[in-house]
């Protein structure tokens, strides 16, 4: 807006009878397209009409400076009306803005910063392996990013509700529904309470990664101690979590899903 403000202030100082030339000078041309790429990205369309009307009186080679500064002139009225129609959230925290976000170039004229895809803020072989948590991985940043700690948590135990189900398998539990509780248990007593040699010979070839599991499961629920409960088998956050829980839940829960997306057996079919 400035360089449009300084660009309309200069043609006002052009000589009255100077006739622009349909190709404008670099400095020009790159502001042109600088506005071309954020009135598109803003989605402004008033601002857009403007800007053609601008670039069809320039390409005709009679434009003249005085129509030239009328024209921008009236593009910057309408970029600041239409600004003020648009919400912006700022992000200033660098952790959070290195964790999600990445540098993208747009149009060849500016770098913009977008949220990265989940299998990029989180291990892609969590992404590979569970691709039905995608979508709560999406929302778990966005809510993170804003402040919403309480959203983005219940996001992630969605996700991990993904994780523990093949930890029940893996554990041999037949019921299809079991509570965190009860296979938390369950993985419990066969890594730490049971000889090798009484374990079931289906658990014996993943006690290695069921111990890792109880250990990964034991520090999720650590990070969420009465924040979370368990509601007809679902997990549940039912007291406010600030910024340091959800930081350490986020952990916890990359930590556990990363395990299980590198360590699982391939599923079948796939």
């Amino acid at each position: 807006m400035d360089d449009l403000r300084g660009l309309e202030q200069r043609a006002k100082q052009w000589s009255a009878s100077r006739i622009l030339p349909d190709t404008p000078d670099d400095v020009v041309a790159d502001l042109l397209k600088a506005l071309i790429t954020n009135i598109a990205y803003l989605g402004l369309r008033s601002s857009g009409r403007q800007m053609i009307r601008l670039q069809q009186r320039i390409s005709t080679g009679t434009c003249s400076t005085k129509e030239f500064a009328e024209l921008v002139g009236e593009l910057r009225v309408r970029i600041v009306e239409e600004l003020g129609d648009r919400v912006f959230y700022c992000v200033t925290d660098p952790t959070k803005i290195e964790k999600f976000f990445k540098h993208e170039h747009v149009s060849g004229t500016y770098d913009v910063l977008n949220l990265k895809s989940p299998d990029e803020f989180f291990d892609a072989a969590i992404v590979k392996r569970f691709r039905e948590c995608s979508d709560d991985l999406e929302h778990f940043a966005k809510c993170y990013v804003a402040g919403c700690y309480t959203a983005a948590v219940f996001h992630l135990m969605r996700v991990v509700e993904s994780g523990v189900m093949e930890v029940a398998k893996l554990a041999g539990l037949k019921d299809p529904k079991p509570s965190w509780g009860a296979i938390l248990s369950k993985v419990d007593k066969y890594a730490f309470r049971t000889e090798y040699e009484e374990l079931p010979d289906e658990v014996k070839v993943h006690i290695e990664l069921l111990r890792d599991l109880s250990n990964e499961m034991h520090a999720i629920q650590r990070a969420w101690r009465n924040k979370i409960a368990h509601v007809e088998n679902k997990l549940i956050p039912v007291a406010p979590i600030d910024h340091p829980i959800a930081a350490e839940v986020m952990i916890a829960v990359e930590v556990f899903m990363r395990s299980l997306g590198e360590r699982l057996p391939p599923r079948k079919g796939a």
